[in-house]
């Protein structure tokens, strides 16, 4: 349920941000997506407290760095190539976590994985 409302989320951002591609540029998107973010998890912290004690706060850090440059990409790209191919582009980052943990991580990947992979990124080339 959640992810399909996660889905439906980013799905109506890409589609508000290319109806105001001609109002806002990409970093100002990211940073009105990013302040909405805060907002809502602001409210949510107030009233629902985190009881978590450790973390790593490099590694957060890290991640929320990452995560913005991939919000950049993602809204650059919906801004200057057709939406269907920008969302589409969006939903291989799970193939290239899969490829680069294979080539870096030197994962073992089993045969239906690669097979999947392949196939994978022949959809993406049909498209």
């Amino acid at each position: 349920m959640y992810m399909l409302l996660a889905a439906l989320g980013f799905s109506v951002m890409g589609g508000f941000a290319k109806v105001l591609k001609t109002s806002f540029n990409a970093p100002q998107l990211v940073f009105y997506r990013n302040l909405t973010g805060l907002i809502v998890l602001s409210y949510s912290f107030f009233h629902f407290p985190v009881k978590q004690t450790g973390g790593k706060a490099l590694l957060l850090i890290t991640r929320g760095i990452m995560g913005t440059i991939a919000l950049y990409t993602l809204l650059y790209n919906i801004l200057h190539i057709p939406l269907g191919s920008a969302l589409t582009y969006n939903t291989t980052n799970t193939l290239w976590i899969a490829v680069i943990s294979l080539l870096v991580l030197k994962e073992k990947l089993n045969a239906i994985a690669v097979i999947c992979i392949i196939v994978g990124f022949s959809g993406v080339l049909l498209i």
